[in-house]
């Protein structure tokens, strides 16, 4: 499914929890939304529960990953050809 695409591993270093300030500032003045469905249940009380031992926290570090790429200073530099 992501043929075509250009794809890059990044690795992520520090603090889960540091990095994870950013994206829960906005999850707690409701800038985040999550749909309502019956499989978002899990989620939810993953994100309330963070950071607790013992809870997973896989997908909310992905999640906060994500949100520190896309809201990065970094921008992306296209050469184009000139004819």
């Amino acid at each position: 499914m992501l043929a075509g695409y250009e794809i890059k591993k990044v690795p992520v270093t520090g603090n889960k929890l540091t990095r994870a300030i950013g994206f829960a500032s906005q999850v707690n003045v409701g800038n985040v939304k999550i749909c309502n469905n019956q499989w978002d249940l899990g989620l939810k009380q993953r994100l309330n529960a963070f950071p607790t031992n013992g809870v997973p926290d896989d997908e909310i570090d992905a999640m906060a990953d994500a949100f520190n790429e896309l809201t990065s200073r970094k921008r992306l530099v296209v050469s184009v050809a000139q004819d």
